[in-house]
């Protein structure tokens, strides 16, 4: 379903662990209003307020409960880690805003396992660091809907909205 997953470019990045960008890979449509579904069913999980600190932002962990993503998660999972039965190996992060306002962004920071970004919705503007001292990103670009972008983990990336947005982060280890 995802034929991509199976591109050299996309096998590569992840491989050597190379940033990069595939517009538009044909991932399935997610609407805003199964997100903001989502959202205010599991208001309880809103975890987020210290790193979107804005009434019209959130941020959840276990994002594949909606459905057309929980598809791309299990594939993920399935051709990275087929030996492991336990779905955690792969996680999902929901990250949006429904308005934009000044200082909503996510300031630099690093994660430890690689990042699959799916822009779900909106555009977004991710610039990619060497170190968390580097003043000079060797990538910035600007994502639209239906981009992924590749963040190998340890990469340091600063995430700043453009308009109201929502996207998914797939986090996942290297291969075992």
């Amino acid at each position: 379903m995802f034929e991509f997953l199976d591109s050299p470019e996309f096998i590569n990045a992840v491989d050597s662990k190379q940033a990069t960008l595939f517009i538009n890979p044909g991932l399935p449509e997610v609407k805003w209003q199964d997100v903001l579904q989502f959202v205010n069913d599991y208001e309880v999980k809103r975890t987020g307020k210290n790193l979107l600190p804005s009434p019209f932002a959130f941020f959840h962990d276990e994002a594949q409960i909606i459905v057309s993503v929980n598809s791309f998660v299990k594939e993920v999972h399935a051709r990275y880690f087929p030996c492991f039965k336990d779905p955690k190996v792969v996680t999902c992060q929901l990250f949006g805003s429904t308005k934009l306002e000044e200082g909503q962004v996510i300031h630099r920071h690093e994660d430890r396992e690689n990042n699959l970004f799916w822009q779900g919705d909106g555009r977004s503007r991710w610039r990619l660091y060497d170190s968390e001292i580097n003043e000079q990103p060797f990538m910035d670009v600007i994502l639209e809907k239906g981009d992924l972008l590749f963040v190998p983990g340890g990469t340091y990336h600063y995430v700043e909205p453009l308009t109201p947005r929502f996207g998914f982060a797939i986090l996942f280890g290297d291969k075992k």
